[in-house]
């Protein structure tokens, strides 16, 4: 009997990729956040920061029901969205995005 042949294939590439700042955005903070597709941003509350996505609970206009929507960091590394957030209204943060990295003011 012949000895086989194992063949090893990676199954993960390690690459260089955009992740959220965790510290800087957290859940519970009032977010404004418009994607190009869209005609207008909507608002609402960040219930979910990781680092390849934030998910923002928002009013879905009917009644009390509530929808939300998700916020890529690839996407906002490719100029997609247009965000700014607060934790108290007194300080609102917007994001900047730069030729060489992604900066919040």
């Amino acid at each position: 009997m012949k000895d086989k042949e194992v063949r090893v294939i990676e199954l993960i590439k390690q690459t260089e990729r955009y992740i959220f700042n965790i510290e800087a955005v957290k859940p519970g903070r009032m977010i404004y956040a418009r994607h190009k597709s869209w005609e207008e941003g909507r608002g609402g509350y960040i219930s979910a920061v990781g680092e390849d996505e934030i998910v923002v609970q928002c009013y879905a206009g009917l009644r009390n029901t509530a929808s939300h929507f998700r916020i890529l960091s690839e996407e906002v590394a490719k100029e997609q969205w247009e965000i700014r957030w607060s934790q108290d209204l007194k300080q609102i943060e917007e994001l900047k995005i730069t030729e060489q990295n992604l900066e919040v003011t």
